[in-house]
Order: structure tokens, then sequence, then C-alpha cells
């Protein structure tokens, strides 16, 4: 798992807590995401921040939410 050479968006490592069709739609608008869900299920969180840190991700743990105020 590694960076790919373009990107066009967030380059990001996502949670198991964020559902993989989010990632799918954001990688379908050309963002760059990774769930762990797909690469190490079941890591421990100390796993999940090495992985992040060694493919220079921005970890995101939180789903996210679209506000429109």
């Amino acid at each position: 798992m590694h960076r790919g050479d373009t990107h066009h968006g967030g380059v990001a490592l996502v949670d198991e807590n964020i559902a993989t069709i989010v990632v799918a739609r954001l990688r379908t608008a050309g963002h760059d995401f990774v769930a762990i869900a797909e690469t190490a299920a079941g890591a421990s969180d100390d796993q999940v921040l090495a992985i992040a840190v060694a493919d220079q991700r921005i970890l995101r743990i939180r789903p996210l939410v679209h506000r429109s105020d």
C-alpha cells in the first residue's frame, strides 16, 4: 500500500468505521482514498496509525459529513 504517482484530491487512509461505498464514491470523484477495511481489516489502532504514517496519508477516523450551513 502506497501513494500513487497521481491524485486529484485528498490523500487519506480511512478507518473501518467508514463505509467502503463512501470510499468508492470518493475514488470515483478522483480522490486518493484507501480503506483500512480493504487492506488491513482488523488492524489495531496502533497498526492503523503506523500504516498512515508509513504511507504519508491523512488518517480519517470519523465518517465524512456534508453540511449545507
